[in-house]
């Protein structure tokens, strides 16, 4: 498959979007790497799928023709009033995000429950043997 992943890439010590691409490259795919700014760059390379996270251009989102797919690698609801901001702007960022892509791997395993549109899919952090097929506990 031919992924473009649009992301903030090289950008320092915490590279998770380089172990995102380094590891689809390990299973054989091709990904193609575009900085979230400019993505309209994005618009004109065929591929099978865009991944995106935390990308908030809504109007280029919209012109993209191909499957869109987006991880989110954060808590997005929590109940500590002092995270109250943060969780209100990450769902927001919900609320504008999932009605315009096709999928969602959310590590927030929570609010991945409470999705009524079947789009959002649970990814913990890390391979949990606890854990079998789609979120399923042994």
């Amino acid at each position: 498959m031919k992924i473009i992943f649009l992301a903030r890439h090289n950008s320092g010590g915490a590279d998770d979007e380089g172990a995102v691409a380094h590891a689809f490259r390990e299973l054989g795919h091709e990904v193609v790497c575009v900085h979230e700014s400019p993505a309209a760059e994005a618009l004109g390379i065929q591929a099978d799928f865009l991944l995106f996270c935390k990308w908030n251009d809504l109007h280029v989102l919209r012109q993209v023709k191909i499957p869109k797919v987006f991880w989110y690698f954060d808590l997005v609801q929590f109940p500590d009033p002092t995270l109250q901001y943060r969780c209100q702007s990450r769902q927001r960022w919900m609320e504008r995000t999932i009605p315009r892509v096709d999928l969602g791997f959310l590590t927030d395993g929570d609010f991945v429950k409470q999705d009524t549109t079947g789009k959002l899919h649970w990814l913990p952090q890390g391979a949990d043997e606890r854990v079998l097929g789609p979120g399923a506990a042994k």
